[in-house]
């Protein structure tokens, strides 16, 4: 039974991948009355794209979170993060730190008043 699951489960995760990279890879759009195929990304408001790039950012995150010096709060809103840090040596550090996990995502802060 348990080889049964495991089989089922990996054919429906090659339907996903495979789902996924179709979408990927046709996304076009229309410009000035002419289609172009889109070369980079996923289709704009695509809930496949929102979803993507949520689990990427939630990745990132997540490793900064487990392997720095981490804020003493943070919250994941949507597309903006907030965090509460001991200083501002702290808060540089953690952003260069969490800068220094990807490539494809930057974060930047900004000191709130108090």
């Amino acid at each position: 039974f348990v080889t049964l699951f495991i089989e089922v489960e990996n054919h429906i995760l090659i339907i996903i991948l495979e789902y996924m990279n179709m979408s990927l890879s046709n996304s076009h759009f229309e410009y000035d009355h002419q289609f172009y195929q889109q070369n980079q990304g996923g289709p704009i408001e695509s809930p496949l794209t929102v979803e993507m790039a949520e689990t990427r950012v939630a990745e990132v995150e997540t490793t900064a979170l487990l392997t720095s010096p981490a804020p003493f709060f943070y919250k994941h809103f949507v597309d903006y993060g907030y965090g509460k840090f001991f200083d501002k040596t702290h808060a540089e550090s953690f952003q260069e730190f969490i800068n220094s996990l990807s490539d494809d995502l930057v974060y930047i802060h900004h000191r709130t008043p108090l």
